[in-house]
């Protein structure tokens, strides 16, 4: 039951790990093949995971984690990479929201992961997935579509293309 845990931990770390390299203003940039490789990734695991548990059920114990290993290490690569980047983004521009943006990360973490709960427990996991992908479909916009100022004037703040 830990397997899949450090598996994602260790798929987050690397995910991370190879954000260090990025500058403050390619980070939005990386955020656009990120997110959407996650999300892609995600889609995957709706239409294989059942075929893969069925497939390996009755495999021994090594080869079922070798299997969650190859099927959770790369969803959390990708998911170790926006909060980093994103982080990246913001202290250039506007340094005093970091700690604004670790409280929400922790607080969506929380609220997230009770919400998935019961939505699993209610529903089923594709909607959970589901739900997920939508989340992080809404991150990607935040990323690509222009900040609106108060001023009603449009700013790039993200993409530069």
């Amino acid at each position: 039951m830990r397997q899949p845990r450090k598996a994602t931990l260790c798929g987050l770390w690397l995910g991370s790990l190879t954000t260090h390299g990025v500058s403050p203003g390619d980070a939005p940039r990386r955020l656009c093949w990120a997110i959407p490789g996650l999300i892609a990734v995600m889609g995957l695991y709706l239409l294989l995971l059942p075929a893969i548990v069925r497939t390996t059920q009755r495999w021994i114990l090594a080869g079922r984690i070798g299997v969650a290993l190859v099927v959770i290490v790369p969803a959390g690569f990708l998911m170790g990479q926006p909060f980093p980047l994103d982080i990246k983004a913001v202290r250039r521009q506007s340094p005093g929201t970091i700690p604004w943006l670790w409280a929400v990360n922790g607080a969506a973490s929380v609220v997230g992961s009770v919400l998935a709960t019961m939505v699993a427990l209610r529903a089923d996991f594709p909607v959970v997935s589901l739900a997920r992908m939508l989340c992080y479909g809404l991150a990607l916009a935040l990323v690509v579509w222009p900040d609106v100022t108060s001023s009603g004037r449009s700013s790039h703040r993200a993409v530069a293309r």
